[in-house]
């Protein structure tokens, strides 16, 4: 990898419980605390929401509103090895077996 090489990830945090509880706005705020703690920055989209479906093994179907926390940073493997570990955190956090996550190389301008 080139020395300038970087990475965006993106995680979709759900705004709603599996139950259907609203997570509070603490939760985010954690969430965008230990992002920038671990990565120097990051941005949460406050304002609005992505609306997606997917169903389970079982065929049965789920919608679900999320906002999206993104985070640029250099493509190593040692940010590689904690945007995972921030995954987990974030699944726990969210109480989520798992959580729609992908990372791209981009050209920061």
């Amino acid at each position: 990898m080139g020395q300038d090489a970087t990475i965006r990830t993106e995680f979709l945090l759900p705004t709603h419980s599996n139950e259907g509880q609203q997570f509070p706005e603490g939760v985010f705020k954690a969430a965008t605390d230990i992002t920038q703690q671990l990565f120097g920055g990051c941005s949460l989209d406050r304002h609005s929401a992505v609306i997606g479906q997917w169903a389970d093994e079982n065929g049965t179907i789920f919608y679900d509103r999320s906002r999206k926390l993104v985070v640029d940073c250099k493509d190593t493997e040692m940010n590689k090895i904690s945007l995972s570990h921030l995954k987990g955190i974030l699944q726990k956090a969210f109480d989520q077996k798992e959580l729609y996550t992908v990372s791209y190389k981009v050209k920061v301008l």
